[in-house]
């Protein structure tokens, strides 16, 4: 197994001195030298028994090195490389794999705690919806946010020895296990042995299968005993104790048999230990973060992913070292790129090497790179070949740099130009790939044509453009600009199907009835030739509805049509509408919730400052044409299920979690005291639950917030797949209540529906036999990718709104009002509904704070006298509870919110949280 914290100590700047940040801690690290050995902020440690049972041992491991690390003071002083091991060692691969088999190792994902190093927890493979939670940084044995690892579960008696008694670091799997790997392996080399005898016999043969069939036996008879073994753990576990546990399982797992159900019980009463790392996310990935100093005078990186903490530096960039060195301003206020060198086991953090700076903290541009890089998100131009690639279609661009299409290419497609179709898309909007079209047909019904941009045509499968979009997979959007996942001369011009111009499309066309019904069986898809008559926004097509504009005389010039009648164009959004509102009506009547978390849109000023902002709000022209391109994605995933099911890529949306739907009625409860209960046997029976609460007279609107905010919580994200074996119930889209989905409608800024495309015109050319023409193996990557980006993207676009949100608010104070959410017992949840803005507000370190208390329900807080009070301010705090704040933002980068909560005494004054 490939050693993923392996650790090379990185070449070595050496200066004349040693830089004054550590000459500054000298005396306070030597005095705490044997402290920061050990990870004090682990609840498992024990300083005064392990100084005692390692004194020994400690002092022979430092007279042996002494002479060595005479030689070597400085350097081991710089990098804090300890001889001796300050976490347990790792499994090797062979230890790993013979674990795993008989059920002793477990493998999962790592997740950190981002308000607390010592609180982390484990996502099991075998247990998906299960955590594990795992206390204290010697059991978490150096595992970083979202790293595969392996895991194993000891009793507390064991645990105990490892991290903190006479064992320290010692893992070990069980006797059993080992012997039966040990058998495995003799038996294993028997067999190699028989293959290489020539005159191998069939009584040869039955002796070997005899021996083979013993093998078995003791695997599973060591197995067996083992698992009585681990059972004894459980006898001083009290049995209502059990019953209580296993009923939380029924709830949480329903699908589990109840064998899985009794590991799960056993499992969750041990402790886990980390004891491999299979892949660390941090391997060779560069960090943007910021220098500060411990309480040691230490100068350490702090990533501004708050799970990955702070980091030991390495400096091999003499020019940033003496810097850093020179200029306490430099230091403090500039954001640094630390590449991960590894976690030493001697070494109670860390490494990353500092190579070069991102830029001043609090510039926008440079606080929107560090989100974009620590992201992962690629940002760089295009390579020189992709430029290359491109210039391949320069011989069909014309004089006026428009594209022309080839007779070649024109003869295989459908021709639509003379057909009257639109954009409609937001005003500033450039990459336009999606457009309309609508005709009655003699029957009565209507043909709505969905028309997408053929990006795949100028993309084609494995050349350099397409290997640069799969880096990127989608376009990230920012408040102040866009990046793009294509160069931009395709996804504004080439490929954008600008007004006036012939473009390259991936047609769907469906029939619908007046009431807004959908006719599946008639839909067909065709590579097609189109010339959009106008760029409409969708201010202008609102317009248009409310009847503000009447006339192609009330449009202003640059939304006038080009080349059709004006009365036929507006006849045909007035019947766009008509039925994507009636189908719209008759889609919700089955989807239990309206997912609309509000966006904010900001109004910048010349630099990129914002000056104000205001919530995107999204009317029946939005609402339309996303009717439609839910249909046509829809259609989409139909027809590849149809044709060849095991290769289709869908996008899927899994139904609640048990135990999140579990918590959401408990709020449900607790809020409206019992009077309103939600079913979720089914969507229809959800909507109607959430319906009847939100238009209860009864519940005050602060309640209801709490509810659709609780809501959106609840929910899983939704992940594009390949089907493979997947059950169909899997395929299902919760939020939409569509049985199948795909992402078809957006190839210019999402990489899946590139691949969609390629898929659907194989699907329509090949039929079954497209199977022969797809790697399988490839697709199931890159939507592992797709899904990765995806998620990073939403992070950074949360990110940028927070960043110009606390820009905004620097100058722009605000009184609003905030709720409490969740209290417990070191922090307590308000959102902030104006602002659209969740936060936790940590209470535990406040120096202003006198006392607090909490019972379980209400959180008591008692300051310390200010110099104008007779006694001190009170603020008690419930859940649910609505109350005035002032928000405001830090002064200080990373910039965050600052909330200040108003507090009665001689008159209302501030106490600043956060």
């Amino acid at each position: 197994m490939k050693n993923h914290n392996s650790y090379q100590k990185p070449q070595q700047i050496m200066l004349n001195e040693k830089p004054n940040f550590y000459d500054k801690g000298r005396k306070n690290s030597q005095q705490h030298r044997r402290r920061s050995q050990r990870l004090s902020d682990s609840e498992d440690y024990d300083q005064s028994n392990r100084g005692k049972q390692h004194k020994e041992k400690n002092h022979n491991n430092n007279k042996r090195n002494h002479n060595k690390n005479q030689n070597n003071q400085n350097e081991n002083h710089k990098s804090h490389n300890y001889n001796r091991p300050q976490y347990p060692e790792y499994y090797t691969q062979e230890q790993v794999e013979l674990g795993i088999k008989n059920e002793v190792l477990f493998k999962g994902m790592f997740i950190a705690n981002d308000k607390d190093r010592n609180r982390a927890s484990i996502k099991l493979d075998r247990f998906p919806v299960e955590r594990f939670q795992i206390y204290g940084g010697l059991q978490q044995n150096r595992a970083l946010h979202k790293s595969t690892v392996v895991v194993q579960f000891f009793s507390k008696k064991e645990k105990d020895q490892i991290v903190m008694g006479k064992e320290f670091g010692l893992l070990k799997l069980p006797q059993m296990i080992i012997e039966a790997g040990k058998a495995e392996q003799l038996e294993q080399l028997k067999k190699e042995q028989k293959k290489q005898e020539n005159g191998k016999t069939k009584q040869s043969d039955k002796d070997e299968d005899e021996e083979e069939s013993v093998s078995e036996s003791l695997s599973e008879n060591q197995s067996e005993k083992y698992s009585e073994d681990l059972s004894e753990d459980y006898e001083d576990i009290d049995e209502d104790e059990e019953e209580q546990l296993e009923d939380n399982l029924d709830l949480t797992n329903s699908q589990l048999d109840q064998k899985e159900k009794q590991l799960l019980v056993k499992l969750k009463k041990l402790h886990a230990i980390v004891v491999s790392i299979e892949k660390n996310v941090c391997q060779d990935k560069t960090m943007i973060g910021y220098l500060k100093l411990n309480k040691y005078n230490e100068l350490l990186f702090t990533s501004l992913e708050k799970r990955l903490f702070q980091f030991r530096i390495e400096w091999d960039n003499k020019e940033i070292y003496e810097k850093v060195q020179a200029d306490e301003n430099y230091r403090d206020n500039t954001y640094f790129k630390g590449v991960y060198q590894g976690w030493p086991i001697t070494q109670r953090l860390p490494v990353v090497k500092i190579n070069d700076e991102l830029g001043e903290k609090g510039n926008i541009e440079i606080e929107c790179q560090a989100l974009l890089q620590d992201n992962n998100v690629y940002v760089d131009d295009f390579s020189q070949e992709c430029t290359d690639y491109l210039k391949s279609f320069d011989s069909q661009l014309n004089e006026n740099n428009e594209y022309i299409i080839p007779d070649e290419e024109r003869n295989k497609r459908e021709d639509l130009t003379n057909t009257i179709i639109c954009t409609i898309d937001p005003a500033t909007a450039r990459d336009l790939d999606d457009a309309l079209s609508i005709k009655k047909l003699e029957n009565g019904n209507y043909e709505v044509g969905v028309h997408i941009a053929d990006v795949s045509y100028f993309v084609a499968e494995n050349t350099i453009l397409d290997e640069e979009a799969r880096l990127r997979t989608t376009s990230v959007y920012l408040p102040h600009r866009v990046i793009p996942m294509l160069p931009r001369l395709l996804c504004e011009n080439l490929c954008s199907l600008n007004p006036g111009v012939e473009r390259l499309a991936f047609s769907c066309f469906f029939e619908m009835k007046e009431d807004g019904t959908l006719i599946e069986k008639t839909a067909r898809f065709s590579k097609s030739i189109i010339k959009s008559c106008v760029k409409f926004s969708y201010e202008i097509v609102q317009d248009m509805i409310e009847n503000k504009i009447n006339s192609v005389e009330d449009l202003p010039e640059q939304f006038k049509p080009v080349g059709v009648d004006p009365k036929q164009l507006f006849d045909c959004i007035f019947q766009l509408q008509t039925i994507g509102m009636k189908r719209r009506e008759q889609r919700t009547k089955s989807v239990p919730f309206k997912i609309e978390k509000p966006k904010k849109r900001f109004q910048l000023d010349e630099d990129g400052w914002p000056l104000s902002f205001s919530p995107d709000v999204r009317k029946d022209a939005n609402f339309v044409v996303e009717e439609f391109m839910l249909i046509a994605n829809k259609l989409v995933a139909r027809k590849l299920v149809d044709t060849a099911r095991e290769i289709a890529v869908l996008r899927n949306h899994s139904f609640p979690q048990d135990k999140k739907i579990e918590e959401f009625k408990k709020t449900i409860q607790q809020i409206t005291s019992g009077s309103h209960v939600i079913n979720f046997a089914n969507s229809i029976t959800i909507k109607k639950g959430l319906e009847s609460i939100e238009q209860s007279e009864f519940l005050k609107q602060e309640y209801k917030d709490i509810i659709r905010y609780k809501m959106v919580k609840m929910l899983e994200q939704a992940k594009y797949f390949v089907v493979q074996d997947e059950k169909k119930e899997n395929w299902h889209h919760f939020a939409l209540d569509f049985d199948v989905y795909t992402h078809f409608t957006s190839p210019i800024r999402r990489y899946p529906d590139v691949l969609v495309h390629r898929l659907l015109y194989k699907a329509i050319t090949l039929g079954s036999d497209m199977r022969n023409e797809v790697d399988q193996k490839q697709m199931i990557e890159i939507m592992d990718k797709c899904n990765e980006c995806k998620q990073a993207s939403r992070k950074i676009q949360d990110g940028c709104d927070k960043i110009f949100t606390c820009l905004y608010l620097k100058n722009n104070e605000a009184f609003t009002e905030a709720i409490v959410t969740q209290i417990n017992s070191v922090s307590f949840w308000i959102i902030i509904p104006e602002f659209n803005i969740e936060k936790e507000i940590a209470y535990g370190n406040q120096s202003f704070i006198e006392k607090c208390e909490y019972d379980g329900v209400a959180l008591v807080f008692k300051f310390k006298k200010q110099e104008n009070d007779d006694v001190g301010r009170t603020l008690i705090l419930t859940p649910f509870q609505k109350f005035q704040v002032k928000l405001t933002s830090t002064d200080q980068f990373p910039i965050d919110y600052q909330i200040h909560f108003c507090v009665r005494n001689r008159q209302f004054e501030t106490i600043t949280f956060g």
